[in-house]
């Protein structure tokens, strides 16, 4: 079962309780910290939240549990960072063949959404002409040097430096953090832009802010949709050429026929919003899981813990 609930002085209170079979946790933003260990099950991640509104959340996964737990800016009615779930075993039932070998084994994809729209943006233009790890380790660089730090129960964190510090960042500065000029102007760029659309933006629908983030200079196609999804949680709006084209270089490398017909065939398949974010959700996520990760688990339980004074 995976449950979502809120613990308190009362107990716990479930307030979603759906069947799944298999799930496994999708931490494809940077931020997330993956913990090393010999056994692949004893392994957890973790990651500081920020909210537009000041508030402050510690999620970490492990062993089935997803724990979120308030450190600042906590209300009754605070929203906590949206949680989504996939059953891919649902969607895949009539898939091509190529593509259930390779991504049904996830089961249903549980992934969290980063609440801070700009937090998103810069941390895709960052990475946006790094490989993977590269452009991970910048990013935690970047947020070590110039962001606002955060005690947590697991350890030091920073959340990353808001649009109007980086605007005024000097040149020296990025190059101090390790990000080319290229980065930099297209930072100078998000930001700028960030300060004077996102009243707007953060009402748009996932497709509309592609096309709005998509228009700042220095910002591709990948950067733009990468950041909408992670805002917005709709995997349907990232392109469906750019996920097939990674999708198919991963299948190869497991040993699976990389051909046009099939990929043609997947996106005959993947017609639908809700198949296109399936298959998104789970690129995304086979891409940040090695094949014995800890994040497949046979039970999953989401809890809320509230800090108690």
């Amino acid at each position: 079962m995976i449950m979502f609930s809120l613990h308190s002085h009362a107990g716990t209170q479930p307030a979603t309780v759906a069947p799944v079979k298999t799930r496994s946790f999708c931490a494809d933003h940077p931020a997330w910290t993956h913990t090393p260990s010999r056994y692949p099950y004893n392994r957890y991640c973790y990651r500081l939240f920020a909210g537009e509104q000041d508030t402050k959340w510690l999620a970490t996964w492990g062993d089935g549990v997803l724990d979120v737990q308030p450190l600042a800016g906590y209300t009754a009615d605070a929203d906590l960072p949206e949680i989504t779930h996939t059953d891919l075993s649902r969607l895949l039932g009539d898939a091509p063949i190529g593509l259930v070998r390779s991504l049904a084994s996830l089961g249903t994809v549980i992934r969290v959404s980063t609440p801070s729209l700009w937090e998103a943006l810069s941390a895709q233009v960052i990475m946006q002409d790094m490989l993977v790890t590269a452009g991970r380790d910048s990013y935690r660089q970047w947020c070590r040097l110039y962001g606002a730090y955060w005690s947590t129960p697991r350890g030091p964190l920073y959340t990353a430096p808001d649009a109007g510090f980086v605007l005024g960042l000097p040149d020296r500065r990025f190059t101090d953090a390790g990000i080319g000029q290229a980065t930099a102007l297209a930072l100078r760029a998000a930001a700028a832009a960030y300060l004077e659309q996102a009243d707007n933006w953060v009402r748009f629908t996932g497709e509309q802010l592609v096309a709005a983030l998509r228009r700042i200079r220095g910002v591709t196609l990948w950067t733009a949709a990468a950041a909408a999804v992670d805002y917005t949680g709709d995997g349907s709006c990232y392109p469906l050429e750019s996920a097939l084209d990674y999708w198919a270089s991963q299948a190869a490398v497991s040993g699976h026929t990389r051909t046009r017909s099939l990929c043609e065939a997947v996106k005959a398949w993947a017609w639908s919003p809700e198949r296109r974010h399936a298959l998104t959700l789970a690129i995304l996520t086979r891409s940040h899981t090695s094949p014995a990760a800890f994040h497949r688990s046979s039970s999953a339980h989401v809890a809320v813990t509230p800090v108690l004074s």
